[in-house]
């Protein structure tokens, strides 16, 4: 009698667990967690953060990228670097965690409090703040060895920040709120713009800025924050990041609500119109964007999505690989060959290896009626 060898690992790439010892990414690589946010170190080095304490670095402006060891599972919603060595990143549960050695090495800080932080940003290599849940703004003037919870005023998420020097910032939250200070965060005033959650917030100087959110949001100010012109779009675009790579150039992240479909947004006016830019084929929800270089430029998104951009944000491509499928199983019949199936509405896919998992192909399964199990004897 044959003797049956069946593995059997059950798993949705959506809500995957992070590797442990044993297990590493195969599909898609380097890794498939949901991205949320991206910063660059230097010209060359950049860091992206998500679901699961996943961290993952690229030191050639976005083509290649290596998973890190971040320490935690907790979800990491933003991440900052102020040079190619000193970094912070932070997430769900008051989750804070340093690396001083362009994260070869990342370690826990101490906060004092369990709110969970949405973005992160150095000021300069000691000055460095951090937002979160229920209006939570903390400070730190030693790179982040120690903090300080400043009175922001408000009980609302604070969901990203952007200061153009010491004393001037400004941060963007859930119900619209955007709060300002120009004395390093001792006081601060408020705006509301009503219902729509606002996401992101970049300021070029002192004066030029742009804010997006829900709901098409996009706003515009000229005078530093005094006065906003509205140059959003229709309703069912969510923008969750906004970059200007100078006074002209600017890019916005963000996904279609009714496609489902990543959105990237360009402008060449400083704001004062944007257009959409060639995103090709590539399906994610975009969440954050960062400058490399003067016409280098990568948007992070969901399902381990990295895309780039070498013309100023005009086309962009993809540079992770694998499939973007949910996986619902996977079988091996032997130690060299195995296959994965799932489906994602009315699409399945079928993936299939023959060296133990170190290479995968697609196979074209040519049915419409959602694969969940398959056995090989």
């Amino acid at each position: 009698m044959r003797t049956l060898k069946i593995s059997l690992l059950v798993f949705i790439l959506s809500i995957t667990m992070p590797a442990q010892e044993g297990w590493f990414w195969q599909n898609p690589l380097p890794q498939g967690n949901n991205l949320e946010s991206i910063c660059s170190a230097d010209s060359n080095t950049l860091f992206a953060v998500g679901w699961y304490g996943i961290i993952i670095k690229s030191t050639d402006g976005g083509d290649n990228w290596i998973v890190q060891q971040s320490g935690t599972i907790n979800q990491l919603n933003g991440v900052s670097f102020t040079n190619s060595e000193l970094g912070i990143a932070v997430g769900t549960n008051g989750t804070m965690i340093k690396t001083t050695n362009g994260g070869g090495y990342w370690f826990n800080l101490t906060i004092g409090s369990e709110e969970s932080l949405y973005s992160v940003k150095f000021v300069d290599e000691n000055i460095v703040y951090a937002v979160g849940e229920a209006g939570t703004i903390l400070k730190s003037t030693n790179s982040g060895l120690t903090w300080i919870f400043l009175t922001s005023g408000t009980t609302d998420d604070l969901l990203d920040l952007c200061f153009t020097d010491v004393n001037v910032g400004n941060v963007v939250g859930g119900s619209g709120k955007f709060l300002r200070t120009i004395d390093g965060g001792i006081n601060w005033t408020q705006i509301d713009f009503g219902t729509s959650a606002l996401k992101g917030v970049y300021f070029y100087d002192s004066n030029l800025g742009i804010i997006v959110g829900t709901n098409g949001t996009i706003f515009r100010t000229i005078d530093g924050g005094l006065n906003w012109s509205w140059q959003g779009l229709a309703a069912r675009y969510v923008f969750e990041d906004v970059f200007l790579i100078n006074e002209s150039l600017g890019i916005i992240a963000g996904w279609d609500i009714g496609t489902q479909d990543g959105t990237v947004l360009r402008t060449t006016n400083g704001g004062t119109t944007w257009s959409f830019a060639n995103i090709g084929e590539v399906k994610s929800f975009f969440m954050s964007v960062s400058l490399t270089s003067e016409n280098s430029e990568c948007i992070v998104g969901w399902e381990g999505i990295v895309i780039k951009s070498t013309d100023f944000g005009e086309n962009w491509i993809e540079k992770s690989s694998g499939t973007r499928m949910p996986l619902d199983a996977i079988f091996f019949s032997d130690e060299l060959h195995g296959t994965a199936v799932g489906e994602y509405g009315a699409n399945n896919t079928i993936l299939r290896t023959n060296d133990g998992g170190l290479h995968w192909y697609e196979q074209n399964s040519n049915s419409s009626g959602g694969l969940k199990r398959r056995f090989f004897y």
